[in-house]
């Protein structure tokens, strides 16, 4: 993706695991990186920052990166890029507020993910800080393919055997569409169910049922609108969340086989792309890095907002938000 952060300073999460990749990313392409890390269910900040250093030592560029689990926003006054990862977030008033007028804010993941309570945006688009989302369909992402894979993975782990077996899929596209392919080349029967849920009776032999809805809010599985947890239950249909609308008390109230077992706020994924391995992810922040870059350059040189995210455009990586450009 030919990533230069040369003579730039980012401010990004350290994390556990694969999701360590950013910092080292962005040194290891020449920026200055301020790390910042809390503790989580994932781990506590003094084990995440330990480990950060010791990869960081291993790649050689531990002198690049400052790792911290001091707040994000005492940073923010010194930054020209700053990612939109976990850590990171809020990105509220006070903190746009401080970021200098050049800054830029990347985020890891495409426009349809955008979160209010994550980003002031109104406070950005005032002060004149472009952000800009990720192309996840570009060749060197193909992040959906990986979406295929991730369902693949969820059913095989709650014991579906795939191959012969008949798997039900509510998921607007791409989502739905590349979950569907992926099965049915492993040999599955597969039955895409459409929102909202339609009076048609559901086919009760079915395996599993995999939601992965992203496009809308009107509920997959529940009372509300969508497809009693009673009725799966009665049926023995595991059910594979990996986005959408889903009413988790109901399926806890009826003992649904559910996998993965963890419950997540409306408008977030179970799990991610990268929950089938490193790459997807190691790629998506590297992409959003190189677009976060190219729009900082061109504000460094005098640039406007759109024409800060236009050039993000150009490597075909960077998408516009809807409403940041007039047509």
């Amino acid at each position: 993706m030919e990533l230069d952060l040369s003579g730039l300073t980012v401010l990004t999460e350290a994390a556990s695991g694969s999701f360590i990749c950013t910092p080292l990313l962005a040194a290891a392409a020449g920026a200055k990186v301020i790390a910042v890390t809390k503790s989580s269910q994932y781990g506590k900040s003094k084990d995440i920052i330990s480990y950060g250093c010791d990869l960081a030592k291993s790649f050689g560029v531990f002198s690049s990166i400052q790792f911290t689990d001091d707040l994000p926003i005492n940073f923010a006054n010194k930054v020209d890029l700053v990612t939109n990862l976990g850590f990171v977030r809020p990105i509220n008033e006070e903190f746009v507020g401080l970021l200098p007028q050049h800054a830029v804010i990347s985020l890891m993941w495409a426009p349809w993910e955008v979160r209010e309570e994550d980003i002031a945006f109104s406070a950005c688009k005032k002060k004149g800080i472009p952000v800009i989302g990720t192309n996840e369909h570009h060749e060197f992402l193909q992040t959906f393919e990986y979406v295929g894979m991730t369902a693949l993975k969820l059913l095989l782990e709650s014991g579906i055997e795939v191959f012969g077996s008949k798997i039900g899929v509510i998921g607007s596209d791409p989502f739905g569409s590349s979950i569907t392919l992926r099965l049915q080349m492993s040999g599955a029967i597969v039955e895409r169910i459409k929102l909202p849920i339609s009076s048609k009776p559901l086919d009760t032999c079915l395996d599993a049922i995999v939601v992965a809805e992203h496009r809308t809010w009107e509920q997959a599985i529940g009372d509300d609108g969508g497809i009693s947890a009673k009725v799966l239950s009665d049926h023995d249909i595991t059910l594979i969340h990996i986005s959408g609308n889903i009413d988790s008390a109901n399926v806890n109230q009826w003992n649904v086989k559910k996998h993965p077992s963890q419950e997540v706020t409306k408008g977030y994924m179970t799990v991610t792309a990268s929950y089938v391995g490193p790459k997807p992810g190691i790629d998506l922040h590297c992409a959003g890095l190189r677009i976060g870059a190219d729009a900082v350059r061109s504000r460094m040189n005098g640039g406007t907002v759109c024409e800060s995210i236009i050039r993000a455009e150009e490597s075909g990586l960077g998408l516009r938000l809807p409403g940041w450009i007039k047509d």
